[in-house]
């Protein structure tokens, strides 16, 4: 929200759309206090989801490995294809 805030825009919808949540802001600030209350509460939603990414990359390397280290074990045991290796998409 605060880089969207923070980056300005040509779009004049936009820019009339922010006007507006601004006045409205002026004009009821105890909805404003209420509202900085709850942001104050919330964890920081980009690290937060950073960090979802970077554990989502990790479980699928991991996955990956498993299904390439299972398929060369079996090609050892059976006949099964050496060229089934997961590769990153």
């Amino acid at each position: 929200m605060r880089q969207q805030l923070l980056r300005p825009s040509a779009d004049v919808a936009t820019i009339r759309g922010r006007q507006e949540a601004s006045n409205f802001f002026v004009d009821h600030d105890d909805v404003l206090s209420g509202v900085v209350g709850h942001l104050r509460r919330v964890p920081d939603l980009d690290r937060v989801l950073n960090r979802l990414v970077s554990l989502q990359v990790i479980v699928s390397t991991q996955r990956r490995n498993y299904i390439n280290l299972y398929y060369s074990v079996e090609s050892s045991n059976t006949s099964c294809p050496n060229n089934f290796l997961v590769t990153t998409s």
